[in-house]
């Protein structure tokens, strides 16, 4: 049974991403998986397998991270989503799969 679902969240995350590339009319180089989720290596393994493309997980706590980088931009602290970005790549564990 849990096999099943893995499987079936894997194809579901692999099908919406694919839709994603149709939509946008773009390629999708990567893909970061984050939250709870991040902490699962069998689901974080099957969802690279399946959109085969490069994948990442973590952060884990990325709600409260956002909230606080809202927070420092709001008070002039980071100046874009680039800097957003450094931030938490710098901060926090983020593995490649």
């Amino acid at each position: 049974i849990i096999s099943s679902v893995y499987n079936s969240l894997s194809d579901s995350y692999a099908k919406y991403i694919e839709s994603l590339k149709n939509i946008l009319q773009k390629d999708i180089n990567y893909l970061h998986i984050v939250g709870g989720g991040s902490r699962d290596k069998l689901i974080c393994k099957l969802t690279k397998d399946k959109t085969n493309i490069k994948a990442f997980a973590g952060p884990v706590e990325c709600t409260a991270i956002g909230n606080i980088l809202a927070q420092f931009k709001s008070l002039g602290l980071l100046k874009n989503v680039k800097e957003m970005r450094e931030l938490v790549i710098k901060s926090f564990d983020i593995k490649e799969i």
